[in-house]
């Protein structure tokens, strides 16, 4: 394989191969409320702006989950897993007869939604169509609420209200650790960093993936609920519930900002669409210009994917025919070790705060 120097720029719409993806207008919030008024889906702006009603008429919502490469968000809801289209159009049961099912993540790469059921205390996942529902933890569990994947580490991380714990343990569910005690509720993680993010009740903690480490990074929250990262602008997102609110901040809680302070739910949980090169999902694209050893420039689309190997970046011209060389293999980047930028701290970097740049790949 040549070298090739890499310079990713954001975009909004762009093409991998043959497949062509419709212009994403505005990176959204998507949220649950249950207990005051009518349970529905709503979605909004990332600043609180033009809120609508996606689904209504709900039992009780609880976890949200997106695949927007799928056009499909997630939700579970009264014994029931259910999803729809991004519009809230198409609504689909795909599993019945749970207990008490809570949170909820998916692996659009591997096929699968995963779930917390804090009325069976068990984990669960099936594949995206609700087919082939595997038990993953069956004891030690009480009240499992929030669930979250480190695919690129192949783990997955949950909380639990009743044990005060938030553990994790392997995709299917083997090796189960405890990692702190801690009143835990929703979870997230920012796995290039090494942070785990979680809200319980008045405040919002991070830590290091292994439990140590432990901060307190925002406190005075009436009942914090539901928690999101937007890992390339540096945010995270919340709702506190009794002030009837839903928040954002800084990473390292600062810079406190209030997006809706009105007409909200009792119990909420938070979602983003950050769109085909946000960095909250495990499968993003981005626009790059790759200039030859000779000085011609061709320009690229990246697709960023990440696997249980680690992450694996695959690069095709975007007049939709992969760029091979002579020994006629397509041009792929790959390389081991999670979440970290291909070609080091100052070189090109898909989610982060490291600095675009040129790198030889």
């Amino acid at each position: 394989m040549s070298h090739q120097k890499l310079t990713l720029v954001t975009t909004l719409a762009i093409a991998l191969g043959t497949a062509v993806l419709a212009a994403h207008a505005q990176d959204k919030m998507y949220f649950t409320g249950n207990g005051n008024g009518p349970d529905k889906i709503r979605r909004a702006n990332l600043d609180g702006r033009k809120k609508e009603d996606l689904v209504v008429g709900l039992g009780a919502p609880g976890g949200i989950a997106l695949d927007t490469a799928g056009g499909k968000m997630y939700w579970t809801n009264s014994g029931k897993v259910q999803r729809a289209d991004l519009d809230g159009s198409s609504v689909e049961t795909i599993v019945a007869g749970l207990g008490f099912p809570k949170g909820i993540t998916v692996d659009p790469g591997g096929g699968k939604v995963y779930w917390t059921d804090s009325g069976t205390h068990k984990i669960q996942r099936a594949n995206l169509d609700g087919s082939n529902v595997e038990d993953l933890v069956t004891s030690g569990l009480n009240a499992p609420v929030a669930i979250t994947l480190d695919l690129g580490a192949g783990k997955m991380y949950w909380t639990d209200i009743n044990t005060d714990k938030i553990q994790r343990a392997n995709l299917d569910g083997s090796n189960v650790e405890d990692l702190l005690v801690a009143d835990g509720g929703d979870i997230a993680l920012d796995t290039g960093a090494g942070k785990m993010y979680w809200i319980s009740g008045h405040n919002i903690q991070r830590a290091d993936l292994d439990g140590s480490n432990v901060e307190v990074i925002v406190t005075g929250l009436r009942w914090g609920k539901g928690i999101a990262l937007d890992l390339g602008a540096g945010k995270m997102y919340w709702a506190d519930c009794l002030a009837n609110k839903i928040q954002r901040a800084n990473l390292d809680g600062s810079n406190i900002e209030n997006l809706i302070n009105h007409g909200l739910d009792t119990k909420m949980k938070i979602a983003l669409d950050l769109g085909p090169g946000g960095c909250n999902g495990d499968e993003r694209i981005k626009k790059a210009k790759c200039k030859t050893r000779k000085g011609k420039v061709k320009k690229y689309l990246v697709k960023v994917k990440n696997t249980t190997a680690g992450v694996e970046y695959t690069a095709a011209l975007d007049t939709g025919q992969t760029e091979r060389n002579t020994a006629g293999k397509s041009v792929t980047f790959k390389f081991k070790g999670g979440n970290a930028p291909p070609c080091g701290p100052n070189g090109v970097t898909v989610c982060g705060k490291h600095r675009d740049g040129d790198c030889d790949c």
